[in-house]
């Protein structure tokens, strides 16, 4: 038989790794075959499958052979076992030898790490509040904790006024930190007292806003006139204030005799932006009368009406031992609302000073002036023939709030 050329390391059939990967690598199908004189072909695969075949001089080497480096079913015809590229210290880039990490184990899988698993498992992601806890996401195969939320409820007012009222919740970033808390509502220092709002979110609807007007305590005046005569009361009923006063004179002595009085009760009225005080007439009209024993004449009428808040607020006239002249004049008030939802009213007279009196009668002016809150409620009189002492009575009208 003829020889075939050999090639490569001496005594080692000349075939490459390629070969063995291309033709044997999991298959176990015979990669070479020559025969030498006188010696023995023997089959190897990288899959462990040995096959050998006699020639005409014996028996191959056994299948067994574990030689360190080498591939105990691949070997070279002298026996010897089949290594990896280069020697035995391990060198795979030597010629002639077979490329172990490829053809032999190309069934293996790589080795690699542990991959990531996204899970809901709960993880802390070190954002403060809402945005503390998260769930493991993966990003570039990485596990990264990922806020549940990026943003959580604020509110920057009273704890007691949260969620009261007009008062609510805003937001705020919370992912790394704290951002501004935007769209929160405050309470109002006052309330609105024209919507029906709790507007300072305290659990109640306008309260601190005017419900109601009274009169408060009397305050009687210095009396004008002489020390005699008997005391006479002339006074509204609860709650209410001169209107208009009737004075009453005896022309043939030229002295005042004496007065009526009608009066009003004040109610509040609220509109859509402000307040007003709606009068009532109070019955008997005029409601009480005092006079001297000496046929007076009703003279003179100081009448304020009903319209708006106005009542009788001073008298002026002139008097010594009797009262010689007599007149009541009218205020008029605003109803003002303050910005601390405080009402006020301030009584402003005209300029009129004009009353009822005889020319050449002795007497000393007066001027009886209530506060500019208060208005007249009443006089006491004193009287025999005729009025020798007139006393005012004032009184503040004030608000009762909610």
């Amino acid at each position: 038989i003829a020889r075939p050329e050999a090639k490569g390391v001496a005594g080692v059939l000349p075939f490459s790794s390629a070969m063995i990967r291309g033709e044997c690598m999991r298959t176990a199908i015979l990669v070479a075959s020559a025969f030498l004189a006188g010696g023995s072909g023997v089959f190897g695969c990288a899959n462990g499958a040995t096959d050998s075949s006699q020639g005409d001089g014996g028996g191959g080497p056994p299948s067994s052979d574990s030689s360190p480096g080498g591939n105990p079913d691949a070997f070279t015809l002298d026996g010897s076992p089949v290594l990896p590229s280069g020697d035995a210290s391990g060198d795979t880039q030597g010629s002639g030898g077979l490329d172990a990490g490829h053809a032999f184990d190309a069934a293996e899988e790589p080795d690699v790490g542990p991959t990531c698993v996204a899970s809901d498992a709960g993880c802390a992601t070190g954002n403060p509040g809402a945005c503390g806890p998260g769930t493991l996401e993966c990003d570039g195969g990485a596990a990264v904790c990922a806020p549940v939320l990026s943003s959580q409820a604020c509110y920057s007012g009273p704890p007691a006024t949260r969620n009261v009222g007009v008062c609510k919740d805003g937001t705020q970033s919370c992912v790394g930190a704290l951002g501004a808390c935007m769209g929160e509502v405050l309470p109002a220092t006052y309330e609105d007292c024209f919507n029906a709002l709790d507007d300072n979110c305290d659990g109640v609807v306008n309260d601190g806003c005017p419900a109601s007007v009274a009169l408060g305590g009397d305050r009687p005046l210095t009396g004008a006139g002489g020390a005699g005569g008997g005391p006479q009361s002339l006074h509204c009923p609860a709650g209410a204030f001169v209107t208009r006063v009737d004075s009453w004179f005896d022309d043939a002595d030229k002295h005042a005799s004496g007065v009526s009085i009608y009066c009003a009760t004040p109610s509040l009225l609220q509109g859509a932006s402000s307040y007003s005080i709606l009068l009532t007439p109070n019955t008997p009209a005029p409601y009480a009368t005092a006079t001297g024993a000496n046929s007076p004449t009703n003279e003179r009428h100081d009448d304020c009406g009903i319209t708006g808040l106005t009542a009788i607020t001073y008298t002026v006239g002139l008097a010594d031992t009797y009262v010689e002249g007599l007149g009541a004049h009218c205020g008029t008030s605003a109803v003002t609302l303050n910005p601390d939802d405080t009402m006020t009213f301030s009584f402003s007279t005209n300029g009129d000073v004009t009353y009822n009196t005889w020319a050449g009668q002795p007497g000393t002016f007066f001027d009886q002036a209530c506060n500019p809150n208060e208005v007249v409620v009443g006089y006491v009189l004193h009287t025999g023939s005729w009025m020798d002492n007139v006393q005012p009575i004032c009184a503040p009208l004030v608000v009762n709030y909610k």
